[in-house]
């Protein structure tokens, strides 16, 4: 692979694990503390009172901004360590 690819793909491994550990990160603390108040989120800026907490927001946005994008970057990593494993592998086999 050229230089420019493997910039490229360590350059999204690093953008989708930053989304995915802030998104994680915030919305734990959501689910920890539902009113808010660890993040100085007050309930009231709320536009539509559906919750009268951030409990489930924090769930939702956990799965959406955490989960999620963390789902791809395990894929991205187990490529690269299958095809680490194939070239790996592969020399072994021309020897025999």
């Amino acid at each position: 692979m050229h230089k420019n690819g493997q910039i490229s793909i360590l350059l999204l491994w690093f953008l989708i694990g930053s989304q995915s550990v802030s998104g994680l990160g915030g919305e734990i603390l959501l689910i920890v503390d539902p009113s808010g108040s660890m993040m100085q989120m007050p309930a009231t800026i709320m536009q539509v009172n559906i919750f009268s907490d951030f409990l489930i927001q924090g769930f939702i946005l956990s799965l959406l901004l955490g989960v999620f994008p963390a789902i791809p970057l395990v894929g991205l990593i187990q490529k690269k360590r299958d095809r680490h494993h194939r070239v790996s592998t592969s020399g072994s086999d021309d020897i025999l």
